[in-house]
């Protein structure tokens, strides 16, 4: 995202339903940081319901912040990963019935699901620019 955003609720990026590309119970979708994550405010992960472009409509998801990741679901944080680099990967893993979060092949953070849920790729973009590249989806 390059833009220059007056608010979370006014810039966002989301995908089609991943099932439609064969993700259902089983699926990684990951990325790279591909430019300097310290003067940016984000939130990039899966949506279940799309209601909106503010943050907190990203259910499952990362948050970069000056530098710092955290994990946020439906707009409560739930724990602080680590500071932020460009080339840091990082993904969400759907695994049966739980979510996974990893940095760099680490898992950072595991929340249940209900199994079956479908997810699209959902974001929300505050201020200043970040460059996310190598964007990939898995399914084994």
């Amino acid at each position: 995202y390059a833009g220059a955003p007056a608010g979370w609720a006014n810039n966002t990026i989301l995908s089609g339903p991943l099932a439609d590309l064969g993700a259902a119970d089983d699926f990684e979708v990951a990325w790279t940081v591909a430019s300097d994550p310290s003067a940016a405010t984000w939130i990039l992960g899966l949506g279940v319901g799309e209601s909106g472009a503010d943050w907190r409509d990203v259910d499952y998801a990362f948050r970069g912040a000056n530098g710092s990741l955290a994990v946020y679901e439906g707009g409560t944080w739930r724990t602080n990963v680590a500071p932020l680099v460009v080339g840091d990967r990082l993904s969400i893993a759907v695994r049966g019935s739980e979510l996974e979060y990893r940095m760099n092949g680490v898992k950072v953070f595991a929340t249940p699901i209900a199994p079956g849920t479908a997810f699209y790729i959902d974001s929300s973009f505050k201020s200043g620019a970040i460059q996310m590249g190598g964007f990939t989806l898995l399914i084994p």
